[in-house]
């Protein structure tokens, strides 16, 4: 925005004020939004691109932005689909909160990529989770069908479905999962030496 002659003139008035500088520029920039609504809606899409794009902003070397990209828009994406599928649990609408101020504050004022990374964190844990459903699907998918025959507590059994009734996944230490063990459950071992003989 280009600053008029009568403009100047008014700064120069107010040169040794700081309130009444700071002032006369948000009514100007409010001014400046009611006469230009379309190109403020632009400006707002594209500080919020800046923000959330697959290039880093500031721009850097190839290789960077190479990395960058390579490492982003799969966390990015991922994270969006695990987040739309845990959408119905509470915890989720506070971390949906953040990303609503961010995208509040980006669109007005402005964001560079490092302002963003702690909402990065945030995707990085539903990306996760999102392979967790992905392998545990597969992983059921390709054990043996269980027949009526096999009981709970024989081998096959927990073969099928782990010690604990659970699927082995390559997240298995990082969530406590349930693990695939060929001894019998600690519980099991209390109710065989329990159960009377005869």
């Amino acid at each position: 925005m280009k600053l008029l002659a009568t403009d100047r003139a008014d700064l120069q008035r107010v040169t040794n004020d700081e309130n009444a500088r700071s002032n006369w520029f948000a009514r100007r920039a409010l001014l400046y939004m009611r006469d230009h609504p379309l190109l403020v809606l632009q400006g707002m899409f594209r500080k919020l691109d800046a923000a959330f794009s697959w290039r880093l902003n500031p721009f850097r070397e190839p290789l960077a932005q190479a990395a960058y990209s390579i490492a982003y828009v799969p966390v990015a994406i991922l994270g969006l689909v695990g987040m739309l599928l845990a959408y119905r649990r509470r915890e989720v609408i506070l971390i949906g909160m953040l990303f609503v101020a961010f995208i509040c504050v980006t669109a007005v004022f402005w964001a560079h990529t490092s302002h963003r990374s702690y909402l990065d964190v945030y995707w990085i844990v539903f990306a996760a989770s999102v392979m967790e459903r992905v392998w545990t699907a597969r992983s059921r998918a390709a054990l043996p069908p269980l027949r009526s025959g096999q009981i709970e507590g024989s081998q096959e059994f927990r073969l099928w479905t782990g010690s604990r009734g659970g699927v082995l996944h390559p997240f298995s230490n990082l969530f406590r999962a349930r693990s695939i063990s060929p001894r019998p459950h600690r519980w099991g071992r209390v109710e065989a030496a329990l159960r009377p003989r005869g």
